[in-house]
């Protein structure tokens, strides 16, 4: 699930709350920014020990003919990243 929001306040900005899976534990989380318009699934990076730790790419679109990631996520994208991500 993937939802954009704005948060109004002393430091008003754009939200995106997004869900992520990993083996049978669904997280929940949000990040600064918004997400692209045409995106149903953005990349996460997350820690393999600590899944709940990670990073939202909300501007890396997953491309819809990728299949869904595997149980415990891939070592490596199906397609192609930003430099960024790689490090």
């Amino acid at each position: 699930m993937l939802k954009t929001g704005y948060v109004i306040g002393p430091s008003s900005h754009s939200e995106a709350s997004f869900k992520y899976t990993v083996g049978d534990t669904v997280y929940e989380n949000s990040s600064s920014g918004s997400i692209e318009d045409d995106c149903r699934r953005c990349l996460v990076k997350f820690a393999v020990r600590k899944a709940e730790v990670c990073q939202f790419y909300n501007h890396v679109c997953i491309p819809d003919e990728v299949e869904a990631a595997p149980a415990e996520g891939w070592r490596e994208p199906p397609f192609p990243v930003p430099e960024y991500v790689q490090e």
